[in-house]
């Protein structure tokens, strides 16, 4: 779940509170668990009540995002948006959006503005990189992967996708070199294991690559 981030201190007579916000009505909740209803239920009455409406939107944005609710998501988004168009956090939650969306130039387009709102927001830099090599951008994605190496040196996520860029681009020395130093840093990345895998079965390494694919399947599941 996305982390929600410290935002700006609030001050009533600045916030322009609508009459209907469309994320104080329950979506459909049928079949759904009780407990999220009451999850919703409790974080609408706090956004309707609360003193601090910023911080408590946010929340319930979240939530709504993080179960399926975009329509909702994204209204809360929005008007957050509105009251702080400076904070670059609500341009990332609408892109994620437009990606679950399938709207990939609005979700390009969202994704640059929160890096010109945000230059040290890591996140957003890996998203672009990801799309950019996916549409064979492979110069503008090595760039961007370079740019969240700068913010997060030991970052996995950017050294497996410059080893891509490196495989894509020819530079198959270079790409084993990443990769093969990615698997010795972070043993529990699967994709490292699978990627490294696939170039040692290309060498004609395939005992190599069995043990490759056996550690990506003994991996589990990565966390940064």
């Amino acid at each position: 779940m996305i982390a929600v981030a410290a935002v700006v201190a609030w001050h009533r007579h600045r916030i322009q509170w609508p009459s209907q916000a469309p994320w104080l009505a329950l979506p459909d909740l049928k079949g759904k668990p009780g407990v999220l209803a009451r999850l919703l239920s409790d974080a609408q009455d706090i956004a309707k009540s609360s003193p601090h409406p910023i911080e408590s939107v946010a929340e319930l944005g979240l939530l709504y995002q993080a179960n399926g609710y975009g329509a909702q998501a994204e209204a809360c988004w929005r008007w957050l948006r509105e009251q702080q168009p400076n904070n670059a956090h609500w341009c990332y939650y609408l892109a994620e959006l437009r990606r679950a969306a399938s709207d990939y130039p609005a979700m390009v387009a969202l994704l640059r503005q929160t890096t010109e709102l945000a230059p040290d927001y890591a996140p957003a830099w890996l998203k672009l990189a990801e799309w950019e090599l996916k549409t064979g951008q492979t110069d503008a994605a090595a760039r961007d992967y370079r740019r969240r190496i700068v913010l997060l040196p030991n970052d996995p996520y950017a050294f497996l996708g410059l080893a891509r860029v490196a495989r894509q681009n020819g530079q198959n020395d270079e790409a084993r070199q990443l990769v093969g130093q990615l698997v010795r840093d972070h043993p529990d990345l699967p994709s490292a294991h699978n990627l490294y895998a696939e170039m040692l079965a290309a060498e004609g390494d395939e005992t190599a690559a069995l043990r490759e694919r056996q550690r990506c399947r003994t991996a589990g599941r990565f966390r940064e």
